[in-house]
Parts: C-alpha cells; structure tokens; sequence
C-alpha cells in the first residue's frame, strides 16, 4: 500500500472544533458527491464505483464532557506529538478531536478507490445526521442499503475493537473474524451512525487508535491508526467482496442501547 499521510491527518485534527461545516464541504469538493442539509442535520454522501463497493462512514462532529451542549466558545484546535501519541493541547477541557476526525481521515485516504463515502454530523448528539438521511432523504437511504455489500464505520476507539452491535449477522460475524486478525468485539452494547443506517445490510464500527474521547486527556495513537488503515487496506482492496443482508432488522427505536456511543 501507499504510506498513508500523517499531513492529512494533522489538517482534519486541526479544523475548527465548534463546527463540522468546513470538513463537510471538503469531502462535498470531491466529483460526484451529493451534500445535503445543514448543521447537526446534514451529511456527505461520494458514491463508489466498483462493483463490490462498501459504504465506508465516519462523522465531523465531536463533543466534550465538559461543554456537550458546545455552550461556549472554543480555542482553536491544538495538538503536539509525544512519542508517537499525539494529545491535545487545547486546554479547557477539550480534546484533539479525533473522534471522529481520525475516522473522516482514513475515509479522505481511501477516497479513490472505488467505495463509497459518506460522512454525517450530529452522530456525538444522537445520530442526528443519520437519521435524517434515512428518514428525510429516501433516495439516498435506498442506494447506500441496496448497492453496497456492508457499511464499516472509522469511529471506534482504541486499536483492535470491533463491534456490529444489533446490526451484525452471524454469517457476517464469521466473514469479519476471518477479515479482522486480532480483532475482537469486547460487546455489543452503546450505538454509533450504522445503528441507524444499516436497515438491509450488516455493519461493523472499527478502531481507529483514540483513546479517552470526550475528554482533555483525548489521545491518538499513531500505530495504531496506520494500523487501521493497513486492516482496511488488505480487505477491502481486493476484488470479491461479498454482500451481507441483515436478517430481520429491528427498527433502531426498538433496539434498548446501553453505555455509550461509538
């Protein structure tokens, strides 16, 4: 694979904390993207190209426990480099960011190679963005569930996590212990965008290397981000990719979720 850009990294942990406007209309730059709504009520779709495309999602916003509600202003985004962890140097309470701007980076790496993206607001406030995709914008909710053959979402902490939560079949739990070497699902508890997007096809919400979210002490392991992107280099490059229908599918209304998001 090509080295991924620790450049490109450092541009999406330093957009502006309070907003996801500017990550958005990056991602609406590239041809053929669809860019709908505005706010916490808004999203990115590119379409993919390949035959066995999978839809690869991550979210622009990010929230703090200290301001949840973002009731006060924030310092421009800060991050310095301590042996190979980077930790945010923002002070008041707020992180790096990185979840979810480490997931929105690895899909701007993958970004030309034939799957498609789609990057939403409002996940951290409870998957605002996705859910007005699904319930306002029925064209896109249609091409996304029936021309791809499974979501994987870049929003999960720590280095080798996954979790399907409810929207995970046991054929497709199987596909992913035979994809994912080293990866384990801790639980299926909390909820992430797939919990609201997948509604007829199985997805998987992988880790992208932050740890202690939504905190100052926010950090990001750059091992393991690489790591993440050399995962999803060595299995979703490569041709055949197959299609996994979730079976019986709950609505997310009816689905009680515990703990927290991502």
């Amino acid at each position: 694979m090509t080295n991924p850009d620790y450049e490109t990294l450092f541009e999406f942990l330093q957009y502006p904390l309070e907003t996801t406007k500017p990550l958005i209309e990056r991602f609406a730059s590239l041809p053929g993207a669809i860019a709908r709504g505005s706010g916490e009520q808004s999203f990115v779709y590119r379409p993919g190209e390949r035959k066995d495309r999978v839809l690869l999602v991550a979210h622009a916003d990010t929230v703090w426990d200290c301001d949840p509600d973002h009731s006060s202003s924030f310092p421009p985004s800060r991050f310095i480099k301590r042996d190979g962890v980077l930790h945010s140097d923002n002070g008041e309470g707020r992180g790096l960011g990185a979840d979810d701007r480490a997931g929105c980076a690895i899909l701007w790496e993958f970004r030309q190679f034939g799957h498609s993206l789609l990057v939403v607001s409002g996940e951290e406030t409870g998957q605002v963005g996705s859910t007005f995709l699904m319930k306002s914008n029925p064209d896109i909710a249609d091409e996304i569930n029936g021309t791809h053959g499974f979501m994987i979402e870049l929003d999960r902490r720590n280095e080798l996590d996954y979790k399907c939560y409810e929207v995970g079949s046991r054929h497709f739990r199987r596909y992913l212990a035979s994809s994912l070497r080293g990866f384990s699902e801790p639980d299926r508890n909390s909820c992430t965008d797939i919990c609201t997007l997948c509604r007829d096809i199985c997805g998987v919400n992988l880790s992208v290397g932050y740890r202690y979210e939504h905190t100052a002490n926010e950090i990001l392991v750059l091992e393991h981000w690489i790591n993440s992107i050399e995962t999803l280099w060595s299995w979703i490059i490569p041709s055949g990719l197959p299609r996994f229908p979730i079976p019986n599918r709950l609505p997310p209304e009816a689905i009680t979720l515990v703990g927290e998001c991502s």
